[in-house]
């Protein structure tokens, strides 16, 4: 029991003492932390995006602040001091005011006042000379030099060299190399989404060259099934869907050839610079084919309303949509926020997203509660087949027209309700009732006459059309206006096409249809695997 109780004190005391050196002394990662330099898009920027533009940003700078500006931020504001001074914590008035105790001085004015860990954040960064380094994403990415490893045996490829690094660092070992059966699935499933077949498993661990694992990655890739997998992820990237959604949720035709372009471009190794010129300028190359036709589908991927409360409203939706999933898929950073407001945490200003707009503005809405194929259906018929639906089409036209000119003479003369009849859908029954009673007989024999031409002209048996879902151009492309908090109703300033500003881009040319170059062969392919 002595011996218990003994034990029992020096457990405690031990507990006592070792709480006692962790609370004076500092730990480990305080000096990791004191030591390692703050990164400033991922530490400083959100921080003040969340808790000081409301007051200090974009929109608003109250007492001459901006804090989403390098050179204003390190500048003298109205009070005559300078909110951050490199180096000098002390001397920035900005780190005074959100380490102040005084709920007259402090900021932000509101809310919870930022942490002990946000201050020290501000001050190490002050201290470390508060460079205002662009976010990663938009830095001319540098080849880093391959680490020196000890276990130099396990290094396959200089990939291999940067994760056995770290493990190393970390005094972590790799995992064992995977046995025969679970790299075969493993790579069956990655590359096709489909588990290999008894007979393929057999084959496989029969086989003992040292290219075996690498003859059954070449297959996979030739696979069509390859194509159908990967596909997929850049499907669901574009918004792919074969209805417009809404109440109606109505069937988009002919969406499956676009499934199927993108399924050919992953299993023939079209250069991804093609790829994506295809879908965004298909209709505008020097080499227009039925395939870049089709490839222009990515415009008419999205939501569609055929009756919406406001119909400019859901104009720019559809813009919207067009807009945010390029910069999604295309740029790969989200710039829809800058619709209403400039971005708060992506470097897009309001203007930026409107001049990206006007580069699709043009682009003809997917159609109307009367017409959902004129102006998202394109002709990709061979030309003899496409030559002969004109001819037949113009000839329908001529006659049509002629008649409406007959049934327009009798409509004048029928009573104001069966006229506003004739205005909805029940006009063909109003004119197959009455029409007659309103023409007189030379009319009707006419009428007659063409109806049966008409009949006759749109019962010829032609070759049947081949058509695709595909963009189609407005002829007089609308001007371009910021939209004040993003109300299509509510112009601000005009704005032309321009890419945004954080890609130092120059001015775009616009040039006319059919002059654009076709994508350079030797550009890299998309990646398999």
């Amino acid at each position: 029991m002595k011996q218990a109780a003994n034990a029992e004190r020096l457990c405690r005391t031990s507990i006592f003492v070792v709480a006692a050196v962790a609370l004076w002394w500092p730990s480990a990662s305080s000096f990791s932390q004191q030591k390692a330099p703050v990164d400033f898009g991922r530490e400083i920027q959100p921080l003040f995006a969340r808790q000081c533009y409301r007051c200090h940003g974009p929109n608003k700078q109250e007492g001459g602040l901006r804090l989403d500006k390098q050179e204003v931020a390190l500048a003298e504001v109205d009070s005559g001091k300078v909110p951050i001074v490199p180096k000098q914590p002390d001397k920035s008035e900005l780190l005074r005011r959100i380490s102040s105790a005084d709920p007259d001085e402090r900021m932000p004015p509101e809310g919870k006042p930022l942490s002990a860990e946000q201050t020290g954040a501000v001050r190490r960064w002050i201290e470390q000379g508060a460079t205002w380094k662009p976010h990663w994403a938009f830095q001319k990415p540098v080849q880093p030099a391959v680490p020196e490893v000890r276990d130099k045996s396990w290094v396959r490829t200089p990939i291999d060299a940067f994760i056995l690094s770290k493990l190393e660092q970390r005094g972590l070992k790799p995992s064992p190399p995977a046995d025969k059966i679970a790299l075969l699935r493993r790579a069956y499933y990655d590359l096709t989404g489909l588990p290999p077949s008894l007979s393929e498993v057999e084959a496989f661990l029969a086989d003992d060259s040292p290219p075996a694992f690498e003859k059954v990655v070449d297959r996979l890739l030739d696979s069509p099934h390859y194509g159908e997998r990967w596909a997929r992820h850049w499907l669901d990237a574009v918004r792919f869907a074969e209805t417009n959604s809404f109440e109606r949720d109505g069937v988009k035709p002919n969406a499956w050839r676009y499934r199927d372009y993108v399924i050919r471009s992953f299993n023939d190794d079209k250069p991804y610079d093609r790829f994506i010129l295809e879908q965004l300028a298909g209709d505008e190359l020097s080499d227009v084919s039925p395939e870049t036709i089709i490839a222009t589908g990515y415009y008419r991927l999205g939501l569609w309303d055929d009756e919406p409360a406001d119909a400019l409203q859901a104009r720019y939706d559809e813009l919207d949509d067009i807009v945010s999933t390029t910069g999604q898929v295309f740029l790969g950073m989200t710039v829809g926020c800058a619709r209403c407001h400039d971005h708060k945490i992506d470097p897009i200003p309001q203007a930026d997203y409107y001049r990206l707009l006007s580069f699709f503005h043009g682009v003809h809405s997917y159609g109307n509660r009367g017409d959902q194929a004129s102006f998202s259906q394109a002709d990709i018929s061979p030309p003899e087949v496409a030559e002969q639906h004109a001819k037949r089409d113009a000839q329908m036209r001529e006659l049509r027209d002629k008649l409406t000119e007959i049934e327009e003479r009798g409509i004048a003369k029928m009573s104001g309700e069966d006229q506003r009849k004739t205005e909805t859908r029940q006009r063909e029954r109003v004119l197959r009732e009455k029409l007659k009673d309103f023409l007189g007989e030379e009319d009707w024999k006419t009428y007659g006459d063409l109806k049966a031409e008409f009949e006759k002209v749109k019962s010829q048996s032609l070759p049947q059309r081949e058509m695709a879902l595909a963009v189609k151009e407005q002829k007089d492309v609308p001007e371009t206006f910021v939209l004040v908090r993003g109300n299509p109703h509510v112009r601000g300033e005009k704005v032309t096409p321009a890419f945004p500003g954080i890609l130092c881009a120059p001015l775009p040319e616009i040039v006319p249809p059919g002059i654009v170059p076709p994508g350079d062969s030797s550009s890299p392919p998309l990646p398999k695997g």
